[in-house]
């Protein structure tokens, strides 16, 4: 006996972790396919039972108590510098009404020197009582000495006060830029909101954060994004951001995998990849249209609840071809912001024009959010192989007023994932922090079950021809994903020779109520086989002894 244990201990391949007691999901059939993963050199190399744990000798071996194991979420549409830099200014997203948001600006501006800019993100008026653009002289209220700016939940909006808006030369007669609006009361005076491309009027102003504000921004960012299990985002964002990942990689400090997507501009550089397994450049942004929140989505139909007005086109025709031809000569692919069924609608058109213009086979183009659809929206994606990247805490956040906007025929076209993986177009899930919480929870909640968060029984929820099951809602935010930056071989899944990035999780998603996905939680985050994350400590082992157990 001892003789076969040690003719087995010699057999023994070395490897850096065995992770087994644990459920590991096949996403199509939501049935358990493994109790333990083999990880070696930051990669899956096989996953099996639990008497793994005696075939190969395992530097650590650690007893997962039978929690569920996951890929790590890879969040396909994020602002995480963004996100950072709002952690350091007034966040204002868990403001319910007017009074509360006003409060918070008060006595966040109680220690800011006069004359320093007060920013600050995530207010939203269709939460408060009265649904009414806010003015300027409720800012004023609170100071005449500081320049106040606060973008809307959204992003596509900001609220300014008088001094902020003397500062950036905005006057009664100043005319609305293309793409955008100067909100204005009945006597034609600019009331303090800026919508779209006007916010560009008061934003170039804000003195920008230096290096080193930014690079705690990412820092403060991805330790938040460990926390919720996401070890790879797409992170879109000006050009100079790429410089503070750059710098975080060659120094050891990146832990989570970025795709940077840069927001576009005529002169857009190269950038130098290194290593593209970790901070990688394919896309570039642009916009076609605006939000539903701000009635800048680009609708065919007037809003049902503004009828004076559809939305606003962000550029014309010739410009979006000028800018699709740039990015081809420059190697990189549209990633194009679009939420209106027009927008949508006509942004597919020009991609397929593009498309076949230059004979692209799997064009893996983007339309980023792809909220409201037709059936001439679907065809176009599947005709060009285009990837809808959308956010299903978007769904759940805006339905409280998005069939107002649209009423209830249109609605039944919102948020559409269903429809989209049905149509076999490729889905990427999202959240668009720090516009919604990174948490993908709540993400995989407001697919499964189409509810507001805080909802404590089932129900039909809102378009509920449109939920995912669990397995769909996962595969979209880890396969639908990686796919989205070209990475689907490598990242994902619990596969033989895929990054082995994966969390351990409080509960089995695929066995609880629906309703109480809302309340999971990462327990560990592992990135490239190494933890990254423990809300609890976890019992290691070692196994020089395992073959003779």
């Amino acid at each position: 006996m001892l003789l076969f244990g040690l003719i087995l201990l010699s057999c023994e391949k070395n490897v850096d972790l065995i992770v087994y007691n644990t459920k590991v999901y096949d996403l199509d059939s939501e049935t358990i396919v493994a109790t333990a993963v083999v990880i070696d050199r930051g990669k899956f190399i096989e996953m099996g039972s639990d008497s793994l744990r005696h075939v190969y000798k395992a530097t650590e071996i650690i007893d997962a108590k039978g929690k569920l194991l996951l890929p790590g979420f890879n969040d396909a549409h994020a602002h995480v510098i963004g996100a950072g830099l709002t952690m350091q200014n007034v966040d204002l997203s868990t403001c319910t009404s007017k009074q509360e948001t006003l409060d918070k600006v008060t006595q966040f501006i109680k220690d800011v020197p006069a004359g320093t800019w007060v920013t600050g993100r995530g207010w939203n008026q269709e939460l408060w009582d009265v649904k009414e653009w806010p003015s300027a002289h409720e800012l004023d209220a609170i100071s005449k000495e500081h320049p106040i700016y606060l973008r809307r939940v959204d992003g596509h909006s900001g609220w300014a006060n008088s001094l902020a808006m003397s500062l950036s030369g905005v006057t009664d007669t100043l005319l609305s830029p293309e793409g955008g609006e100067i909100k204005r009361d009945n006597e034609g005076k600019a009331i303090g909101i800026f919508v779209d491309a006007a916010e560009m009027l008061i934003q170039k102003n804000i003195p920008k954060p230096n290096a080193d504000q930014l690079t705690k921004a990412a820092l403060d960012a991805q330790n938040h994004l460990l926390r919720m299990g996401v070890t790879s985002v797409t992170e879109i964002g000006p050009d100079h951001f790429f410089a503070i990942y750059s710098t975080l990689l060659s120094e050891n400090k990146l832990s989570v995998r970025v795709n940077f997507i840069p927001d576009y501009k005529k002169n857009l550089q190269p950038f130098q990849i290194e290593q593209p397994e970790w901070l990688n450049v394919q896309y570039s942004k642009v916009y076609m249209d605006g939000s539903l929140g701000s009635r800048s989505a680009w609708l065919t139909h007037p809003y049902e609840d503004e009828p004076t007005t559809s939305g606003l086109p962000q550029h014309t025709d010739s410009t979006l071809r000028a800018i699709l031809e740039d990015l081809y000569q420059k190697n990189l692919k549209p990633a194009i912001h679009a939420i209106g069924d027009q927008g949508n609608q006509r942004l597919l058109e020009l991609y397929n024009e593009h498309i076949n213009k230059h004979q692209i086979l799997n064009s893996r183009y983007r339309v980023e959010h792809a909220q409201i659809l037709n059936e001439t929206c679907y065809d176009l994606f599947v005709k060009g192989g285009v990837i809808a990247s959308m956010q299903p805490k978007h769904c759940i956040s805006d339905m409280l007023w998005a069939e107002n906007r649209l009423g209830k025929k249109r609605s039944e076209h919102a948020y559409p994932w269903k429809s989209v993986l049905d149509k076999k177009i490729h889905l990427a899930f999202g959240t668009d922090w720090p516009i919604e919480p990174v948490n993908p929870f709540y993400g995989v909640y407001g697919a499964v079950t189409r509810q507001f968060l805080g909802e404590t029984q089932e129900n039909t929820g809102w378009v509920p021809k449109e939920k995912l099951s669990v397995g769909e809602s996962i595969y979209a935010y880890t396969s639908g994903s990686a796919y989205a930056e070209n990475m689907e071989d490598e990242k994902g899944k619990i596969k033989t020779g895929h990054f082995a990035d994966f969390i351990l999780v409080n509960e089995d998603i695929f066995r609880i109520s629906p309703v109480n996905i809302q309340h999971t939680f990462v327990t560990h985050t592992f990135v490239n086989g190494e933890l990254k994350y423990q809300k609890d400590e976890l019992v290691v082992s070692k196994s020089a002894e395992k073959a003779l157990e």
